[in-house]
């Protein structure tokens, strides 16, 4: 079993590679800022996630937060990306 960290993985294309992840044994971990655009200006741990995903809340441009989420993980899928649809 693989650790795999997804960065970006609330969002639409992250969330459902999650799901392909666990669904071949692999264990998944996401970090995602939960952009207020997006996710809106409240946002909590998105109820689509699967529910072995473990979320952590946390920006890609902060070092210490990717350290973080990078422990014992072997594989990244890196999805995170500025949005503009507001």
């Amino acid at each position: 079993m693989t650790q795999v960290l997804i960065t970006g993985g609330a969002g639409f294309i992250g969330s459902h590679t999650a799901d392909l992840l666990i669904q071949v044994g692999h264990k998944v971990r996401v970090l995602d800022i939960l952009d207020p655009q997006i996710h809106g200006p409240n946002a909590q741990r998105p109820a689509y996630l699967h529910p072995q995903v473990e979320f952590v809340r946390g920006d890609v441009c902060d070092r210490g937060d990717v350290e973080a989420a990078l422990e014992n993980v072997q594989a990244v899928f890196h999805f995170a990306a500025r949005t503009g649809v507001g």
